[in-house]
């Protein structure tokens, strides 16, 4: 689900950019070593269920950016998520997004929505998301 995530943004047509898979992490906690690193992490039911930390330079060059994944809620990489599950995939699009500097769209049905709804899928880039990262990374 996570691959599957990464390589959906890599693959927007017109968009100068590549996220690639350089092996499993070991990290326990995200921050700022030099890795870009996506992990499960406890975080209560209060928080989230997953966010992206971006690290950059003041010209907005990334240098590092980290995704955690509450481990605290129920998932599903499965493509049918029950109703109290969140989708893995339609999680990781949307933080993967982030990773890429996307602020959240207005438009629901945009992966860039600010809220992904338990039991619901999001694994394809609309419109909106895809005209956003072209215009960030151009080809």
């Amino acid at each position: 689900a996570i691959l599957k995530a990464a390589a959906s943004w890599s693959a927007v047509e017109g968009a100068d950019f590549t996220l690639t898979y350089a092996g499993e992490t070991k990290a326990t906690a995200t921050g700022y070593n030099g890795v870009n690193e996506v992990l499960f992490m406890p975080k209560g039911i209060q928080e989230r269920a997953a966010a992206a930390q971006v690290w950059y330079t003041a010209d907005q060059t990334i240098v590092e950016a980290d995704i955690w994944i509450n481990e605290d809620y129920q998932w599903n990489a499965t493509g049918a998520p029950d109703e109290n599950e969140v989708d893995l995939q339609s999680a990781l699009l949307h933080e993967f997004g982030h990773w890429l500097i996307l602020s959240h769209s207005p438009d629901a049905e945009a992966v860039m929505f600010s809220r992904l709804r338990a039991g619901a899928l999001k694994r394809q880039l609309q419109p909106p998301d895809e005209q956003g990262i072209r215009a960030i990374y151009p080809q």
